[in-house]
């Protein structure tokens, strides 16, 4: 089956009708390729992106395209930009977490609500998570933290990685509003 879709005439795909059956014949395959890629739900968005680009740009390709080949190069490099935008934001997050530690080192008690909110959600941590996560907002590059708690630098990465989690679970967006509403109000 999939051998005939992959010879199939690109013109033909933008018949709505063929580009369903397209659609069908391909969405689980990509989706499991996807999701192996970025190991995530947002695979499916992925793949509809995909989609949508592939019908939407489908007139400005040549009429002898392998659509397999493409649908599967698509694929890729969504996965990959997903996750390179996945990357930058979660390290823009480590910083907000770790400037948020930092500064509730120093809050006083005009900031007492959100300060029991970082502790509550520290408390969640084991002590070596936590130690690690105060060795890191006061600046201690992986390396200088391993050396401290005589660990190897994988495991302050696993620590850090873990911990931010809890953060992103138990904070959210909330986390950044709060502390941008607490700082610049």
């Amino acid at each position: 089956m999939f051998q005939q879709y992959c010879k199939m005439k690109f013109s033909i795909v933008q018949d709505r009708y063929k580009f369903e059956e397209l659609y069908m014949a391909y969405f689980e395959s990509l989706y499991r390729f996807a999701y192996h890629y970025v190991m995530c739900e947002e695979a499916k968005d992925i793949v509809q992106d995909v989609f949508i680009q592939f019908y939407e740009n489908s007139r400005n390709l040549p009429e002898d395209i392998n659509i397999l080949g493409y649908l599967l190069t698509a694929t890729r490099n969504r996965c990959m930009n997903f996750l390179r935008h996945k990357d930058i934001v979660d390290k823009h997050e480590e910083r907000l977490v770790e400037a948020i530690i930092s500064w509730n080192a120093e809050c006083t008690d005009e900031y007492s609500e959100l300060s029991r909110e970082i502790e509550r959600c520290m408390s969640f941590l084991s002590v070596q998570q936590q130690q690690v996560i105060r060795l890191k907002s006061e600046g201690k590059s992986y390396k200088e933290i391993a050396e401290k708690l005589n660990i190897s630098e994988g495991t302050v990465n696993t620590h850090i990685a873990r911990a931010y989690k809890v953060f992103r679970e138990n904070f959210g967006r909330s986390l950044m509003l709060a502390y941008f509403i607490s700082r610049f109000l």
